[in-house]
């Protein structure tokens, strides 16, 4: 059966609040996401920093399924040092 955008996206969430903050969720070479505390963020890596936070949509979605389905197939999560000092500036949700 083809995943759904929705279905990976709550699965994605569900294990990225399992993790340490500033964890992320590395689905490629160049694209991770991360729970920014209320939310799944999608971002762009460059030289392993976080380039861009691109909307994902169902053109996208159709583009980087495959590679998304790899990734959920054998996950894998790195912790940012840069990430980790962004959301520690920002106000945790109540």
């Amino acid at each position: 059966m083809t995943m759904t955008r929705e279905s990976f996206e709550q699965e994605l969430s569900t294990l990225l609040r399992q993790q340490p903050r500033g964890t992320t969720a590395d689905l490629s070479d160049c694209m991770a996401a991360y729970w920014n505390g209320t939310t799944l963020v999608y971002a762009y890596l460059g030289a392993g920093v976080i380039e861009e936070e691109p909307e994902v949509d169902d053109s996208v979605w159709t583009e980087w399924r495959p590679k998304l389905e790899k990734w959920h197939a054998s996950p894998t999560f790195s912790v940012r040092a840069e990430l980790h000092r962004s959301l520690a500036a920002e106000p945790h949700p109540v």
